[in-house]
């Protein structure tokens, strides 16, 4: 049973153009980043609720999602 929902991670083989787009064509504003301005940045409105976590695919050796 789904209790609750804490966040989408997207990895993407483009991170820094994908923030960039969240930061500047939708004005989605930084909660905070887990690496740095590339990298593991967290997209959002309010701290504790659901949020968009934005990975550097290659960096993580991970299939774009």
């Amino acid at each position: 049973m789904l209790t609750g929902y804490y966040c989408t991670n997207i990895f993407s083989g483009q991170a820094k153009e994908l923030i960039a787009f969240y930061r500047d064509a939708l004005e989605i504003p930084f909660i905070k980043t887990d690496v740095d301005l590339a990298n593991g940045v967290y997209f959002g409105f309010l701290e504790n609720t659901p949020t968009l976590y934005i990975w550097d695919c290659k960096v993580f050796n991970a299939e774009p999602t």
